[in-house]
């Protein structure tokens, strides 16, 4: 059997993972709890004001309210099920904002699983009580924020452009996921806006490239008519910019704001009048610009007890590992910082409307805790502490049309609140040490979201259980049957072991005669599908494409026939997350569609049965023989393959019907990992103990035969 095994592409992954909501406040008798905080200094976001010894009374989910401190104002008599929380010393502001982020995103260079629920959880933790998602797949992003309304899940409040509008081949069509809208002809772009309307999207999102020497870009004149088409629908735009003239062009069309601020040159007056007339927002994103330039992996910020809370540690140990490789010219992204923190200042002072983003999901951009890192830069480029907060909080709302309910700490809006141990008018590095943070009227438990954020690893089983589904009444196994699923099975690994074709074509033929007599029987479905799995490997390491094709549609028609009928069999979810790699393999566009659905397949998989060892073996392959870049490699593949060993060793597999192979190629594709890094006894030695395994396995013997010839 050749070593070249297929990549499986696996790109960024937007499953919405929903963690149980904490109970909302309340009393047993229906009657909604009173908060009531009292002492601390208050910054409502509406303007200037700070109040230094304040009162702030919540009722259920809304402020009753909000000025100095005034015993008149406290309920009289006193509610049983009120809550006092002195505030003295700490300071109040109303709910942060990050309006810029990418929940598929991870944080680092590459692809990291995270569940986006600790995402989310990072970003309440971080006092970020809303936030808005500027691009990605609509349909989950569009439930998720159905399911944040509704209380489904614990999450900030959620805000979504759901997919962007972009060009062929032009940024936001990389990633492997359908989150971009291609349009290129009027009619396409109009039809495009009409057709995601009744979506309810909270803004539209433009990505206009021009001069890019990396994409595509969006014309003009196309830009124009989806900026059109969105406001005869009542849709507000904004439009993905990084240099002086993409700013000029976005607003001359029409845009309502700016998603990053102008990196290349210094802002002209004219720009800035054309801003001011025509009210257009900024979102500077200074973080995004921070991180290609180096800056944030050198400041004392990735150090903080906030981002070491706030952020999953996997995502850290990630960034430690590999440093600042990413980088492609931290020279010119130090000029480019310079500019943008120039051009910050220059829109403060003509009166812009700056509007708090991180861009979070890109490396060293985090969930929650960098909009505490973004406060910081914005408060560097010149802004006051107060103007920063503003952004933040009023500002974003009202861009976002939420300015009746949430931004301020007033009378009859939303108790969204973050608070202070320290003044953040003194420092705004002191914004990183919060007290307590309230969302929608509840109070959250700072040690319980972290521990969501990094949650404490289950522990061990005491004996390895079966993840498998349960095998089918002994009734239906009679001896006919269970003799020909073992000749069936012999014959499969026998096709294996000496890498024929035909031998491979003969196993499938046996299992598909037996699914004739029981075509409803998902352990069948599930055989031929791995027959199919086996032969397709043939055909693209032979070369014979077509014959690839044809294998790889039959398995998944097996696989998903298998999956209606055990739907919480892991195995068969990674094997057609296997497949659909496969599809990449023969057609690497296809990534743009498929990458997404094979990554949550492997996600399903990891999540209905973690501990079966064919799962973790399948995850080793595609680590294994995917880019690094790309969240892949031989670290990764070495965890994945060590993990499946563990669990093939405690396997005992005693009914015919149930699976059993791999054990050797877990050993076999481990020993390549180690390979990879030139680590050649180690390799060696895993080689050799698949062949004690099955002396008759080919790839081993094949792999050990090149070592002993070096």
């Amino acid at each position: 059997m050749s070593k070249k095994v297929i990549t499986v592409l696996i790109m960024a992954v937007f499953a919405i993972l929903a963690a149980k909501s904490l109970p909302v406040a309340g009393s047993d008798a229906g009657e909604p709890n009173t908060i009531i905080l009292s002492g601390g200094r208050l910054i409502t976001g509406s303007g200037d004001q700070v109040i230094e010894k304040s009162l702030v009374i919540i009722k259920g989910d809304q402020i009753s309210y909000a000025g100095p401190y005034d015993k008149k104002e406290l309920p009289t008599p006193s509610p049983s099920n009120h809550i006092d929380v002195d505030c003295s010393g700490k300071t109040l502001i109303p709910g942060l904002f990050d309006a810029h982020i990418h929940l598929g995103g991870a944080s680092v260079f590459g692809y990291i699983l995270i569940q986006d629920s600790r995402k989310l959880n990072g970003c309440l933790l971080s006092g970020v009580t809303s936030v808005f998602d500027l691009g990605g797949v609509g349909s989950m992003l569009f439930k998720l924020r159905k399911d944040e309304k509704q209380g489904k899940v614990q999450s900030p409040r959620f805000f979504a452009v759901g997919p962007l509008f972009t060009s062929p081949k032009g940024h936001g069509t990389e990633y492997g996921v359908p989150m971009a809208l291609t349009p290129t002809t009027e009619a396409e772009a109009r039809t495009a806006v009409r057709e995601l309307i009744p979506q309810k999207p909270d803004m539209i999102k433009i990505i206009y490239d021009k001069g890019s020497q990396r994409f595509t870009s969006l014309s003009y004149e196309l830009m124009e008519i989806i900026i059109d088409e969105s406001h005869k629908h009542g849709f507000r735009v904004v439009t993905h910019i990084t240099t002086l003239e993409q700013a000029h062009d976005a607003i001359r069309a029409g845009s309502d704001g700016l998603a990053h601020i102008m990196v290349d040159a210094e802002i002209d007056e004219d720009l800035l009048q054309a801003m001011r007339r025509q009210k257009v927002f900024c979102i500077p994103t200074l973080s995004v610009f921070a991180a290609l330039g180096g800056d944030v992996a050198e400041d004392d910020f990735i150090k903080s007890s906030l981002v070491a809370q706030g952020v999953p540690q996997e995502v850290l140990k990630d960034l430690n590992s590999k440093g600042l490789a990413f980088l492609r010219n931290p020279e010119l992204w130090k000029k480019y910082n310079n500019f943008a923190r120039v051009n910050l200042k220059k829109m403060s002072k003509a009166g812009i409307k700056l509007v708090l983003g991180t861009d979070a999901g890109n490396p060293y951009v985090f969930f929650g805790p960098s909009v505490h890192y973004e406060m910081e830069l914005m408060v560097r480029s010149g802004l006051k502490p107060l103007d920063v907060i503003t952004a933040a909080t009023k500002n974003a709302a009202e861009v976002l049309g939420q300015n009746q309910q949430l931004g301020t700490i007033e009378a009859g809006k939303k108790a969204d609140i973050v608070i202070f141990n320290e003044n953040p008018l003194e420092d705004i590095t002191n914004s990183r040490n919060i007290f307590k943070v309230i969302k929608n009227g509840e109070i959250f438990d700072t040690a319980a979201l972290a521990d969501k954020v990094n949650p404490s690893p289950s522990p061990a089983p005491a004996s390895h259980k079966s993840t498998q589904p349960d095998p089918a009444p002994s009734p239906k196994n009679a001896p006919a049957k269970v003799k020909g699923i073992e000749a069936a099975k012999a014959k499969l690994q026998q096709g294996l072991n000496t890498w024929s074709l035909d031998i491979l074509k003969e196993s499938r033929d046996m299992f598909l005669q037996l699914l004739m007599q029981d075509d409803k029987n998902s352990y069948l479905c599930y055989y031929v599908a791995l027959s199919d799995y086996r032969i397709a490997t043939h055909y693209l390491t032979t070369g014979a494409m077509q014959g690839a094709k044809n294998y790889i549609k039959e398995s998944q028609k097996y696989l998903e026939k298998a999956i209606s009928a055990a739907p919480d069999w892991g195995e068969l979810y990674a094997l057609y997350a296997t497949m659909l790699g496969f599809e990449i393999a023969l057609d690497p566009n296809s990534a743009m569609t498929l990458g997404m659905k094979s990554f949550q397949n492997f996600g399903e998989a990891i999540a209905k049965t973690p501990d079966d060892p064919r799962v973790n073996l399948l995850k080793g392959q595609g680590d294994l023989f995917t880019p690094e870049a790309y969240g892949g490699g031989a670290e990764k593949a070495i965890t994945s393959l060590t993990k499946a060993i563990s669990l093939f060793e405690q396997e005992k597999v005693s009914d015919p019907m149930l699976p059993s192979w791999g054990h050797e190629e877990a050993h076999t594709y481990l020993g390549m990992a180690y390979l990879q890094k030139k680590e050649i006894e180690k390799a060696r030695e895993h080689f050799q103990k698949a062949l004690e395994i099955n002396p008759d396995f080919g790839l081993a013997a094949d792999e050990l035969a090149k070592l002993d010839k070096k």
